[in-house]
């Protein structure tokens, strides 16, 4: 199960992982993408769970150090968002939902999530790995660093190195380059803020 715990009160606001494969024969309505407001991802998903939606909200633990201690807390993979099965014509409900802004799409096509990327996103998020949110990046792509030594340079990627887990960008210094082996969680594509389209 994912749970998420609201930074602002560290109050546990309940479990939100609910893809099922039983629907009693009936077709299942499709996952839909849903944008929030800063902060709202277990609020939101609460009152939706509320409403007779199933709801799925990926989360991550990230290790936290206070003043006294380290905590660890449970907090949403994709920050932001959250997915939701909903037919077409019940979009509007959602939308009328306590921290949604809107649902991924136009108004006359809502988009729709692929039913198997909900179940393998579903069985990575049990699985109990080191799971962080990352940007999407592609071979090719240009990108800058925003963490480490190398904070603010530009570069692009050419490879991913899986046995250490790395990517590999391309930096051009005078007409040269050089190849440096970076986390992948360090880039931001140069083109896109991470998930907020």
């Amino acid at each position: 199960m994912s749970t998420v715990i609201d930074e602002r009160n560290h109050h546990n606001l309940g479990s939100h992982l609910a893809p099922s494969t039983s629907n009693g024969g009936l077709e299942a309505a499709p996952w839909r993408a849903v944008y929030l407001r800063p902060r709202y991802e277990a609020v939101s998903a609460r009152y939706l769970t509320e409403k007779g939606y199933e709801v799925f909200l990926p989360t991550c633990k990230s290790r936290r150090q206070r003043s006294d201690r380290s905590v660890t807390l449970e907090l949403p993979l994709f920050p932001g968002y959250l997915f939701c099965r909903c037919a077409e014509p019940r979009i509007s409900s959602v939308l009328n939902t306590h921290g949604v802004l809107r649902v991924l799409g136009t108004r006359e096509s809502p988009a729709v999530v692929n039913e198997e990327e909900i179940r393998h996103l579903a069985a990575v998020t049990r699985a109990n790995l080191d799971l962080q949110p990352c940007a999407f990046i592609t071979a090719g792509q240009k990108v800058r660093i925003h963490r480490g030594p190398l904070c603010g340079v530009e570069g692009i990627i050419t490879a991913f190195d899986s046995r250490r887990q790395k990517v590999v960008v391309s930096i051009s210094l005078l007409q040269r380059s050089a190849a440096v082996s970076l986390e992948p969680e360090w880039l931001t594509p140069e083109n896109e803020r991470f998930m907020q389209s």
